[in-house]
């Protein structure tokens, strides 16, 4: 998936994955949500995902009228932190430590 958003071009195909996460429902469900979050060779996050028509990933197509859909979101390190603390390993978050805000030991 490719998007330009704000003059800047987000490729799943040439950024790193690293992790996938979602909220297990049938993709049937209007608030499925299945999504990546990905780092760009330039330290840039973003998910790529998508989801039903109850989600961050609905369109319209119509008035009043949803369908689920897909797209690219570009995350802070901030947010890209929250995110992998809900859906991936502290291995992982470990793994990315240099490109996210300051992990403390408790």
């Amino acid at each position: 998936m490719r998007q330009v958003i704000a003059g800047r071009l987000f490729d799943t195909e040439r950024a790193t994955r690293v992790a996938c996460g979602g909220n297990g429902l049938s993709r049937r469900d209007f608030n499925s949500i299945e999504e990546s979050l990905y780092k760009t060779t330039k330290g840039a996050w973003f998910t790529a995902g998508e989801g039903g028509p109850a989600t961050r990933y609905a369109r319209t197509v119509g008035t009043n009228e949803w369908t689920g859909g897909e797209a690219i979101i570009p995350m802070s390190k901030e947010e890209a932190l929250r995110w992998l603390e809900q859906n991936a390993t502290a291995d992982i978050i470990e793994a990315n430590a240099e490109y996210l805000p300051q992990i403390e030991e408790a």
